[in-house]
């Protein structure tokens, strides 16, 4: 009896190892993640310095690619208007778009004496449609913050872009109470280039957030250096540029940031989540 129920036990392991053997062959063998493909909707704040080229350079082990549309002052309302945009979007395969306004256009959602003001409403549906031109392609909108420069402006704004996303239906992406906590921290970084255009770091900044949003996770810390070209702000941009252009290598390469820098970004955004 010994013998038979030792039997029996010994063929249920080899059962087990079997399958267990079977799942860890078939886990080797599957195809890695499909690489993800992103548009960046916006003006010059995301033009400026090509924060599409420093996202995917942050994320270049992950074969991300990323597209542009933007305009030098464009507003998201004038991009329904002319159709391009809504072209791009249907014609592409788009996993995810990632829509900024220009910087505080939403705040008058905040204010009941502005948010009925036909400026306010015609803003709001102008992220909404954008926001579904995106879902009916099949692409998940994102909604990317702005920045201002003092903490009480920064709360509202980001209350006010909270507000915005969740009308979207979007998944909202924070920049200015981030940036003004590392800006307290780093006063000597050059946080803005001309007419408080993002600098090297500000821009470094939104990548990895937007980053950390697509992928629920960090990049790893590096110095961030591109050949790139690295648009100015009154670069004369208006409408679609593609992955291939945006990283086109023009120039000796350049560094935005230091490997220590975006670590402390990094730091900072994780010990701000707990």
């Amino acid at each position: 009896m010994y013998v038979n129920r030792l039997k029996r036990l010994m063929i249920g392991f080899g059962a087990c190892m079997a399958l267990v053997l079977a799942q860890v062959a078939q886990a080797d063998t599957a195809s890695p993640a499909k690489p993800l493909n992103l548009l960046i909707v916006g003006n010059s704040l995301v033009y400026t310095n090509n924060l599409p080229s420093i996202l995917t350079f942050l994320a270049q082990s992950r074969g991300l690619t990323v597209d542009l549309f933007a305009k030098s002052g464009g507003a998201l309302s004038d991009y329904v208007k002319d159709g391009r945009l809504q072209a791009v979007i249907r014609s592409h395969a788009y996993d995810a778009v990632i829509i900024q306004e220009r910087g505080g256009d939403d705040i008058c959602v905040s204010y009941p004496q502005l948010s009925d003001t036909p400026s306010c409403k015609n803003a709001v549906q102008a992220h909404e449609i954008i926001a579904n031109w995106a879902r009916e392609a099949g692409a998940t909108p994102y909604y990317l913050g702005t920045y201002q420069a003092t903490d009480e402006s920064s709360r509202t704004l980001v209350k006010s872009e909270k507000v915005m996303a969740q009308k979207m239906g979007a998944r909202y992406i924070e920049i200015s109470n981030t940036f003004n906590a590392l800006s307290a921290r780093h006063k000597s970084w050059a946080w803005f280039g001309k007419n408080m255009h993002p600098g090297y770091p500000l821009s470094t900044l939104m990548a990895i957030r937007i980053y950390q949003a697509v992928y629920g996770a960090y990049p790893s810390p590096a110095d961030v250096c591109l050949d790139a070209n690295l648009f100015g702000p009154g670069e004369d941009i208006d409408g679609y540029l593609d992955h291939g252009y945006l990283n086109y290598k023009t120039a000796p390469k350049n560094c935005l940031v230091g490997k220590t820098q975006m670590a402390d970004m990094i730091g900072l955004i994780k010990q701000a989540e707990k």
